[in-house]
């Protein structure tokens, strides 16, 4: 009995390294697939750079239209007052 005791001791100790080395495996690669889903890929910043540009236009135009229009309404205020 003392034999087959000995023998089950050796293959849980054998098992047990085994299973924490298939664990220590598991959480490296985890870790590894975890740091790749943190970039972005080239089309996510092709469109977020598209999306951009297209409000900065949008932007630019509204702002030199107003610029022209509030530069006639100062020149009209001081047409008034003189």
């Amino acid at each position: 009995m003392a034999g087959s005791s000995a023998v089950l001791v050796k293959v849980l100790k054998s098992i047990n390294k085994n299973l924490s080395f298939h664990s220590r495996t598991f959480q490296f690669f985890a870790k590894l697939k975890i740091m790749k889903e943190k970039g972005f890929t080239l089309l996510e910043i092709m469109i977020s750079v598209a999306i951009i540009t297209i409000l900065t236009t949008i932007f630019l135009v509204d702002y030199r239209g107003s610029e022209k229009k509030f530069t006639l309404q100062r020149a009209t205020h001081k047409l008034a007052q003189d």
